[in-house]
């Protein structure tokens, strides 16, 4: 924290800032694109990101640009596939005309929920899975926590490349369902079984060969991270599915709901945390109470986006 704060500069601001506008740019036109089932060109602007962050890491890296080369790259990485993503606007000349201030400001107070229900909804959802990482290092060791992040990269790597993917089509899909019949129902129910026909079996083999796998693939000293993915597996196997669908809260207009569950989930994590600490749990039954308790408010989770997509109009 003291070298970063004494090599903040201007530069390193203007960075920070572009970055964040580049997130907001590109969540803009990801929205675009599956609006208009571009999954296709979704795929392959998520494939040039990647490749483009991970060379740009590597040479910054060679070159010792550890500390911003790391902010560097992921700016171009998401600037690299904004041009290709934007194709749709920039063929239509007249868009502007269309898109007039008066329609904006009704389409805000139509969708007002959207950014009073779900910033901060979204905002709490981040700093759940953070102030985990903050607990384990002050209450374990930075060890600990290395092993603990190594897990989470290895448990994040489907929502990658499912989650991430699958719950941009059930949002569109989920919209045209809702627009013609006032529910979700037949969505939900298929979306629903074909993530459990991807996520169980994998996420199953996954909890029982863990320990031996990581043992295997990074060598003895990691059977530590590979217990630990047994321990959270539970835990992100129902994440993985209800975080496919939880945009049928914004479907059905209901994101205050949305940010009362995610609200329960950080205080129970808070619970969790101080009884932890209070009672000195190693960290393996810190992060087991987790995992339960993540399962636990995540299956009510599911519960609610169930009901909310089979009931109509009026509900």
């Amino acid at each position: 924290k003291i070298v970063f704060k004494q090599n903040f500069n201007i530069f390193v601001f203007l960075v920070l800032l572009l970055l964040l506008m580049s997130y907001g740019a590109n969540n803009l036109l990801i929205a675009l694109n599956n609006s208009n089932s571009e999954y296709k060109l979704l795929s392959k602007v998520t494939i040039i990101k990647s490749s483009v962050q991970a060379v740009l890491t590597i040479i910054f890296g060679l070159f010792n640009l550890t500390k911003f080369g790391l902010i560097l790259a992921q700016l171009i990485s998401q600037v690299s596939g904004s041009w290709k993503q934007s194709e749709s606007i920039r063929n239509k000349q007249n868009l502007a005309k269309v898109i007039s201030r008066k329609k904006i400001l009704e389409v805000f107070k139509l969708n007002y929920k959207q950014a009073l229900y779900n910033t901060p909804a979204a905002l709490i959802t981040t700093l759940t899975y953070s102030v985990i990482n903050l607990f384990i290092s002050y209450s374990y060791s930075n060890e600990m926590l290395g092993f603990y992040s190594f897990s989470y990269r290895m448990l994040g790597l489907p929502f990658m490349i499912v989650s991430a993917n699958f719950a941009k089509i059930f949002f569109k899909e989920a919209s045209d369902e809702y627009l013609i019949s006032g529910t979700l129902s037949t969505t939900f129910k298929r979306s629903v079984k074909i993530l459990c026909a991807i996520v169980l079996p994998s996420m199953t083999i996954l909890f029982i060969l863990a320990p031996s796998l990581f043992s295997i693939i990074f060598g003895q000293e990691w059977v530590v991270s590979g217990t630990i993915v047994q321990i959270l597996t539970p835990m992100f196997t129902i994440r993985l599915i209800v975080d496919s669908i939880s945009s049928a809260y914004i479907v059905r207009g209901k994101q205050k709901t949305e940010l009362w569950i995610q609200s329960f989930l950080f205080i129970s994590e808070l619970v969790i945390f101080f009884v932890s600490t209070i009672n000195n749990f190693n960290i393996y039954y810190f992060l087991g109470a987790i995992s339960l308790m993540y399962f636990f408010v995540y299956a009510i989770n599911f519960y609610v986006i169930f009901r909310l997509s089979c009931r109509g109009d009026n509900s």
